[in-house]
């Protein structure tokens, strides 16, 4: 696609800020490096790394950045993470095929 590319207001993003969907919480902060994916019964899941404060570090200056995954919620349209910060515990995952 080409665009144009806009935010939540209808903005063109070359002169926006763009629109967060996803911002630290409590316990998991720095989210990004994203991509949606699609399960098998149709629901929308955003996939990213977070850093957890508890285990921040794994030596030598880098960040250990756990594989999250939320349900995407669209409202009007848009899509939206619940509560816009990565879930915690335990969650119910996306559907998939089995192996035979």
């Amino acid at each position: 696609m080409k665009g144009p590319y806009l935010d939540r207001d209808g903005n063109d993003i070359i002169n926006s800020s763009g629109t967060l969907i996803l911002s630290s919480g409590d316990q998991f902060v720095g989210p990004g490096h994203n991509a949606i994916i699609t399960d098998e019964a149709g629901q929308d899941w955003m996939i990213y790394h977070a850093i957890d404060k508890d285990e921040a570090w794994i030596g030598s200056g880098i960040t250990r950045r756990p594989l999250m995954l939320d349900k995407i919620i669209w409202e009007d349209g848009w899509p939206t993470i619940e509560n816009g910060v990565p879930g915690e515990g335990n969650q119910i995952g996306p559907v998939t095929g089995g192996r035979n």
